[in-house]
Formats: structure tokens, C-alpha cells, sequence
């Protein structure tokens, strides 16, 4: 996503991307799978991207002592918090 810097001052901002398990993993919440800090002049803007790989969508299950990847739709959420969330898409991810 594109981050811009709107006000009249250079500042910076703290992009971040959280992810929310489907129903199946058993844990509820969203967890953040990649923050990046971004400094911009006025009027400038800059693409943010964060790569996901399968470590990204797994969870610990206690009771296997294994990492899992449950199958189903995970909801991405990208803003500047997790309540600031401005964008949000799906991941779904299939059993094999």
C-alpha cells in the first residue's frame, strides 16, 4: 500500500500489517505480522510492502508441540495501528 505524507511538515508514520486467524486455529485477535517506519518530506509518498511467508499464518498448538497453518480466511489489516486499520483484504489459504 502507498503511505503519504499530507501535512505541510516532514514526519514520519509506522505502517503496519496485522493478520486475524480463521475460527479453525482457536485464537481469537489479530496478531502483526510486519511494521516498517517511513520518514516523508511534504507531498510525498512512498509504497509500503510487507512479505508473508508461511511462517506468517502459523500458530503453535500446545498439545502437538508443532507449528500448524489452519486452513480457511485470514483477514489482513494495514494502517497505522490495528484500531487505525485504513485497508483491509483477505488471504485464504486451502487445506492440501
Amino acid at each position: 500500500f502507498v503511505v503519504r505524507n499530507t501535512g505541510k511538515r516532514s514526519g514520519t508514520a509506522v505502517a503496519q500489517l496485522y493478520l486475524r486467524l480463521p475460527p479453525a486455529a482457536g485464537e481469537s485477535g489479530s496478531r502483526l505480522a510486519g511494521f516498517t517506519r517511513v520518514a516523508l518530506a511534504p507531498g510525498r509518498s512512498r509504497r509500503v510492502s510487507f512479505p508473508l511467508t508461511v511462517h506468517s499464518f502459523a500458530y503453535w498448538s500446545p498439545g502437538y508441540h508443532a507449528w500448524f497453518v489452519a486452513p480457511g480466511s485470514y483477514r489482513a489489516e494495514a494502517g497505522s495501528s490495528q484500531a487505525g486499520a485504513a485497508l483491509t483484504g483477505t488471504v485464504r489459504i486451502v487445506a492440501r
